[in-house]
């Protein structure tokens, strides 16, 4: 099937960002996964950031 037949256009980047947003879409996953992958981190190791948390507050 040809999809010119059908009136179906190619975009090109610029219009491909201008309805995707840009690249704000992008950086606000990044930081979602960075926020994940961080929360993620710390209830696998929990103990030993407990533990570190401990010593430096003995150590005040």
């Amino acid at each position: 099937m040809n999809l010119e037949n059908l009136g179906v256009q190619e975009m090109n980047l610029t219009e491909a960002k201008e309805i995707d947003g840009g690249i704000i879409p992008l950086l606000a996953l990044a930081v979602q996964v960075a926020c994940y992958s961080a929360a993620g981190d710390i209830m696998l190791n929990f103990s030993s950031y407990a533990n570190a948390l401990d010593e430096k507050m003995n150590n005040c």
